[in-house]
């Protein structure tokens, strides 16, 4: 079927809108269609191609090529996009209103067959036939959608700069750089599933980036998800990640405190044994809290050795020297008990009273007073048989001395 050449108007109206468009910058697809509605007037049979055209990524990037077959690449390539639903006079009548506003010559529908003009269609519209040409063009399209979404970062329109960084997305979706911006945004915005879906995607490009999976983690605590997050966030402190390391050790002792309050203090020991490993520097307070479950369950050296060192970190630790002294109290070494206890900073905090000084147990000290009268009584008698004097009186005498000792030490 023989083409009909497009009229003369079609090329003008894409002259006009250029001339529109020159003195804006990263004019929007919105712009562009409410100056072509304008300009169109009452005539709307070129308006549904024309509003898919200025809808295309990448049609300011071309209008602002400086080589012209590029901007004829280009163009081949919108027609193209469109060609599967317009018939061959508007394919053609379109082309004509692209050669106008990508300054090209009329009636040239083709560099690439010297001039000539020939009917377009879905199956012979052209194609690029220069690989680096569309690069180029792609390109600029790419770059054309970011300094888009920059602009309108600047203003505050972070939906449309989403958009924007989408769109070119879409084209480079190898460039990491894109989804990393795209994030940014999303973090501003407050849509924390959006931008974990963007750090998942910049962990494919780059999966030894710990500040990012660190990122990632605390969004997913953000998001009630606390076992994910746990997994990244461990993940990024087992690869050295400072912040990631404090995380992990601070949500250790958290746990720990839960198992301690309820009564399983072999699994509390463990997890602060386990904060401790992963913090840069153990605090007096990681040691007290482990010596309280060591406590707990009665093993009090390993308890006295702990909060020892707690004290080596912090040496008027109140708290720390009233619990030692509690140990050493369990451990029967009273002066060492009385000391802690009786110590200034123990009894200045909180406007405690002075404790009373702890003495030896009752118990024990009858069962060290029965020990010195049946001694004595047994090294009494034995000195009457050595020296063959069996004296009651010297033996009563004996008798009545041990008691006297043995009521002297009670009291």
């Amino acid at each position: 079927m023989t083409s009909q050449a497009a009229p003369r108007g079609d090329h003008d109206l894409g002259m006009s809108l250029a001339r529109a468009l020159a003195n804006i910058k990263s004019p929007t697809p919105q712009l562009c269609q409410a100056i072509l509605q304008d300009l169109l007037g009452d005539d709307r049979s070129l308006w549904p191609a024309l509003r898919q055209l200025t809808e295309r990524p990448g049609l300011e990037a071309l209008r602002n090529h400086p080589s012209s077959a590029a901007r004829m690449v280009g163009r081949d390539a919108l027609l193209e996009d469109i060609a599967a639903w317009c018939n061959q006079g508007i394919l053609e009548r379109s082309a004509e209103f692209l050669n106008g506003l990508l300054d090209l010559p009329s009636d040239v529908l083709s560099l690439s067959n010297g001039g000539q003009q020939h009917p377009v269609s879905a199956e012979t519209a052209p194609a690029p036939k220069s690989q680096p040409a569309v690069a180029v063009s792609t390109q600029q399209i790419v770059q054309s959608y970011c300094e888009q979404a920059e602009e309108a970062a600047r203003f505050g329109d972070l939906k449309t700069a989403i958009f924007k960084y989408s769109e070119a997305i879409q084209l480079d979706s190898a460039n990491a750089k894109l989804y990393r911006q795209r994030a940014s945004l999303h973090a501003k915005s407050g849509d924390l599933t959006a931008e974990a879906q963007d750090l998942t995607s910049l962990l494919h490009f780059d999966p030894d980036d710990i500040q990012m999976l660190y990122r990632l983690g605390t969004i997913h605590e953000a998001m009630l998800e606390p076992d994910v997050a746990r997994n990244k966030i461990k993940t990024a402190a087992d690869r050295g990640h400072v912040e990631a390391r404090e995380w992990i050790a601070s949500d250790c002792l958290r746990q720990a405190k839960n198992e301690a309050s309820c009564g399983d203090h072999m699994h509390a020991i463990e997890l602060v044994t386990k904060a401790m490993s992963y913090r840069q520097a153990v605090q007096a307070a990681d040691y007290m809290l482990r010596a309280a479950s060591y406590s707990a369950q009665s093993n009090y050296q390993e308890a006295l050795n702990d909060l020892t060192e707690a004290l080596r970190l912090t040496p008027n630790n109140s708290s720390a020297l009233y619990q030692r002294g509690h140990v050493f109290k369990a451990l029967s070494r009273y002066k060492e008990a009385n000391a802690d206890l009786q110590a200034p900073s123990v009894l200045g905090h909180s406007g405690q009273s002075a404790p009373i000084k702890l003495q030896i147990p009752e118990s024990k000290r009858m069962v060290v007073a029965d020990i010195i009268v049946w001694a004595t009584l047994c090294a009494g008698g034995f000195f009457i048989v050595q020296l063959y004097m069996p004296s009651w009186l010297m033996y009563l005498a004996i008798v009545l001395a041990a008691c006297i000792f043995t009521t002297l030490l009670k009291s």
